[in-house]
């Protein structure tokens, strides 16, 4: 499913719109805090739909973006990318000083956006939810759609495969609820279509998956 047709002349927030895209790129990559503060302008290959990630100990990897993320990546960065300070040219996600994001200004955005989705479903008050559940969402999701183990621990940038199957219980686990509502289980959603204004509604849909 794509995005609707943009027009840049229509009204949107520009910090809503960056804040949308924030929660789409932690969702597709499973990237870490820092990993999307950090994010730079010269790791997008937009046409081949692909990001590199310089993660820890500057190890670097490719992760695929679904085109509706690379539509909405790309309407944040033409249109509502705010003018960057000199330091912070380089930076994809710009703040309202104009300086690069911090992994604490990514935290804090997912903190007011669980808020905000709590007001619609109160039972999200009472959960820990912060920018790493989104990442073991992604490696959830990826083992529920028969995703290999390495393929995995590359995507989300593990040092080993140790790391990557602390996984695999949380997926036993949800079987076997699946198994006694005889239901099949869920898979990945293989496309976003999220306008703006839709953030707080598409996050509750993601929070309820945490």
């Amino acid at each position: 499913m794509s995005l609707r047709p943009f027009s840049p002349n229509r009204p949107r927030r520009p910090d809503g719109v960056r804040d949308l895209s924030i929660l789409l790129f932690l969702y597709n990559t499973g990237a870490r805090a820092q990993e999307t503060a950090g994010a730079q302008i010269s790791w997008f290959d937009f046409p081949n739909r692909f990001v590199t990630i310089t993660g820890k100990g500057d190890k670097s990897r490719s992760t695929p973006l679904w085109p509706s993320t690379v539509q909405f990546l790309r309407r944040y960065l033409d249109h509502h990318r705010r003018p960057p300070a000199p330091q912070a040219a380089a930076s994809f996600f710009i703040n309202q000083r104009g300086g690069p994001l911090t992994r604490f200004g990514v935290r804090s955005l997912v903190k007011k956006y669980v808020h905000r989705a709590a007001i619609k479903c109160p039972s999200l008050a009472k959960r820990k939810i912060s920018t790493h559940s989104f990442r073991h969402t992604t490696a959830v999701h990826l083992l529920k759609a028969r995703v290999d183990l390495n393929v995995i621990k590359d995507w989300l940038g593990h040092a080993s495969v140790k790391s990557t199957k602390r996984y695999l219980h949380t997926d036993a686990d949800d079987k076997q609820r699946t198994l006694e509502r005889f239901g099949p289980p869920d898979y990945v959603v293989s496309s976003l279509a999220p306008e703006e204004d839709d953030g707080p509604d598409l996050l509750l849909g993601w929070l309820k998956d945490l």
